[in-house]
């Protein structure tokens, strides 16, 4: 949580504590506003975002404007699973081989939905044991994971002269991902550049506007 305290003294105006309350909480609330707009373009800038589930929708990066009985704006998102999702590779998923745990990439042979997202027999620990096999890179230290599949007639079956390897998912192994700050960081900042500006601004228009 962010917090500050601040004085405002104004000569000429009875209604001081009323006009300085109502500014306050507007200028909580715009800062809040750009802050949420922050956090979104740090999550979209340090991962790979599927069905835009920041912008829209139950888990969405939103706002709780502050009031006058509250002097206090909420910025949040309601995914649990945040802080686990930024300690993994965006668009991707760990599985165990032998040789260790490698991060597999999928490749463009991977069946995807509409939404572009991948079908879950089409998943890594769903393709284990059905007809895979796993076999190291010409070059580099990688692996590839590839799927036999029959051949295009609909009579071929999966062994033969006419099936074939599919790569499905290269990879890579796993290394520890360094720690990317997409909410608290950018909140900061936007506040100590921001909030001053516009809750001046908004005690202009308020002192402007009391009768």
């Amino acid at each position: 949580m962010i917090t500050t305290q601040f004085k405002v003294t104004t000569v000429g105006h009875r209604d001081l504590d009323k006009q300085s309350t109502f500014a306050c909480a507007s200028a909580l609330t715009l800062t809040g506003k750009e802050i949420q707009t922050a956090n979104v373009r740090a999550i979209d800038e340090a991962f790979t975002v599927r069905n835009e589930w920041d912008k829209r929708g139950p888990l969405a990066v939103k706002v709780k404007p502050a009031t006058k009985q509250n002097l206090t704006a909420w910025i949040g998102t309601a995914f649990e699973e945040l802080e686990k999702f930024v300690e993994q590779t965006a668009g991707s998923y760990v599985i165990k081989v032998p040789r260790g745990e490698f991060v597999a990439i999928p490749t463009g042979n991977v069946r995807r939905t509409k939404r572009d997202i991948i079908r879950a027999m089409q998943r890594p620990r769903n393709l284990r044991g059905k007809r895979d096999v796993v076999l190291p890179m010409r070059k580099g230290n990688g692996l590839v994971l590839f799927q036999r599949q029959r051949g295009p007639s609909p009579n071929s079956k999966y062994r033969g002269v006419k099936s074939h390897l599919t790569a499905l998912y290269i990879l890579v192994p796993r290394v520890k991902v360094k720690e990317v700050d997409v909410m608290f960081g950018p909140a900061v900042k936007i506040y100590r550049d921001r909030f001053g500006k516009i809750f001046e601004q908004q005690m202009a228009k308020a002192l402007a506007t009391a009768k």
